[in-house]
């Protein structure tokens, strides 16, 4: 199962992504499209990510549900409103954010399983994984 809402707006308007919060859920949190609170989920088992309060979000809503063309243009008229030049971003490095050699999702060190050689995969990968295949893995 992969998350859908990595990021979320800050009370100050600014994205954050999930990690950043590091365990703490203090603040109030909205969508990047619709603008409605979201809530960070940060849990010992699955993948950190923030969940709505509600279900009508284009974002989080069932692909059946939605008309495809409508989604597109809402989500591309939402965020091309605030667009923030690469150059103009600071990216930081954080030692506890790792990336699963399957479903190349980055996700806290805490949930995630060593596999050896500077090598992890998330635990939901890991539970379906078969061990035999670690080398077909490269690292």
């Amino acid at each position: 199962m992969k998350r859908k809402l990595g990021f979320a707006l800050d009370e100050d308007g600014n994205s954050i992504a999930i990690e950043s919060l590091k365990g703490k859920k203090r603040g109030t949190y909205r969508c990047l499209l619709c603008k409605k609170e979201v809530i960070p989920k940060m849990g010992k088992e699955k993948v950190w990510h923030f969940s709505h309060k509600g279900k009508d979000c284009p974002l989080t809503a069932r692909p059946a549900a939605l008309d495809a063309e409508q989604t597109q243009a809402t989500s591309l008229e939402a965020f091309s409103q605030k667009t923030i030049p690469l150059s103009e971003m600071e990216i930081r490095f954080d030692p506890n954010i790792i990336t699963c050699q399957l479903c190349k999702l980055s996700v806290n060190r805490l949930l995630a399983v060593d596999i050896g050689k500077g090598r992890f995969l998330c635990k939901e990968c890991f539970r379906g994984f078969d061990r035999t295949k670690l080398d077909d893995l490269g690292g």
